[in-house]
């Protein structure tokens, strides 16, 4: 899970030590992580006052951050970047903030609306647990670990991605992101049943979602009532057929993940 959210922060000190002097290769790096945590502490201080409702920083576009709500599928990804800086750094006011921002995702425990509650609160609990725990981090994420099986049937064998379009029964690749935090609940409970829904999402999808060449489609649709599959096809890549780039990557990391938690050598 470390590598997922290194990536945010790591993606912003590429971009913001490119520019460094050249010379010792650890200065180099120090350099990098410093600036990316004074960047994640700014945009705390923009975001101040804005209300808890719709907080979560996405993007920017022309100047302007772009604000989600707590059910967005990215929102735990600040909390989480300024966890692992903190991390990093060692900055109190990092952890301070990660920590207003990870428990203002607390109702999403409860949330079933889609099957991102593994980005929304593994990033965000999850680290805060690991790094600067609170004892209602762990019922939190077992709770939010419910709350994602209950999109799952056993007659399809697959965790449900969304309850939008056309699709009788959509599955999505990103939906391998979100498994990690069913491996956790399961060893922290004792209880298989998440695991045992972990594995049976990852063998289907990895059963039909990959093309010979290792190519990932990025919606798999499915009968309601059995795991038939109705069609397979892209909602954000460049066409049906086409390997969507994102989508590979949470393959790559969705596979790697389970093989760490089962040993399992077709993962």
């Amino acid at each position: 899970m470390k590598n997922k959210l290194l990536l945010a922060v790591g993606s912003l000190a590429f971009l913001t030590a490119c520019n460094a002097p050249k010379g010792n290769e650890m200065e180099w790096f120090d350099h990098a992580v410093k600036t990316s945590g004074h960047q994640l502490l700014y945009m705390a201080e923009q975001l101040k006052d804005e209300p808890d409702t719709a907080c979560f920083p996405r993007s920017i576009k022309e100047g302007k951050y772009r604000l989600e709500h707590p059910t967005d599928w990215t929102s735990g990804f600040y909390p989480g970047s300024m966890w692992l800086a903190y991390e990093l750094t060692g900055d109190e006011a990092l952890a301070k903030e990660a920590r207003k921002y990870t428990n203002r995702l607390q109702d999403m425990q409860y949330y079933t609306g889609n099957h991102d509650l593994g980005f929304m609160m593994f990033c965000s609990y999850g680290q805060g647990l690991r790094l600067k725990p609170e004892p209602a981090d762990s019922l939190i994420l077992v709770h939010s670990s419910e709350s994602l099986c209950s999109r799952f049937s056993p007659k399809v064998g697959l965790i449900r991605s969304w309850d939008f379009g056309d699709w009788s029964y959509p599955v999505i690749i990103d939906n391998m992101m979100n498994l990690e935090m069913l491996f956790w609940a399961s060893e922290q409970t004792n209880n298989p049943k998440y695991r045992d829904i972990a594995i049976s999402h990852a063998d289907k999808t990895l059963k039909n979602h990959f093309r010979p060449d290792m190519t990932s489609y990025h919606v798999v649709s499915y009968s309601v009532d059995s795991d038939t599959m109705e069609s397979k096809g892209t909602f954000q890549g460049y066409a049906d057929s086409s390997a969507w780039a994102r989508g590979q990557a949470w393959g790559v990391y969705g596979y790697t993940m389970c093989y760490r938690f089962t040993k399992q050598q077709n993962y």
